[in-house]
C-alpha cells in the first residue's frame, strides 16, 4: 500500500538555476512512485510557477534548486533573487535540502 502523500520534485529547466538534471529527477521519481501516491516533477523558472507550486500544497518538496530571479518591476531584466527555501518555510511546506549559506 502506498503512503497517501503529495511529493513534488522541483528543478529548473534553466541550467544555471538547477542543481538537478531531468535524468536525476526522473530517477528519483521512479523510486518514490513505488512508495507514495502522488509524485510529480515540476520545473520552476518564474514566480508564477512558484505560486502554482505553493497552491498545490505538496506534503514534501524534493528541492533541486535554491532560487529564481524575480523580474524587476520595470521588466528591464532580472531583479532580486527569490530563495525557494524561504518561500516554502513561509508556507509551511516541508522540503529537502538546506537554507542558503549566505543568509
Amino acid at each position: 500500500m502506498k503512503i497517501n502523500k503529495h511529493i513534488e520534485i522541483v528543478r529548473s529547466s534553466i541550467k544555471s538555476l538547477s542543481s538537478m538534471s531531468i535524468e536525476s529527477a526522473n530517477a528519483i521519481k521512479d523510486v518514490l512512485v513505488d512508495h507514495y501516491s502522488d509524485v510529480q516533477i515540476t520545473d520552476i523558472n518564474n514566480m508564477k510557477q512558484v505560486e502554482l507550486l505553493i497552491a498545490s500544497k505538496p506534503d514534501l518538496v524534493f528541492l533541486g534548486m535554491e532560487y529564481i530571479h524575480r523580474e524587476s518591476e520595470d521588466r528591464q531584466g532580472v531583479g532580486k533573487i527569490v530563495w525557494l527555501p524561504d518561500i516554502l518555510e513561509q508556507n509551511s511546506i516541508a522540503y529537502t535540502g538546506s537554507r542558503p549559506s549566505c543568509l
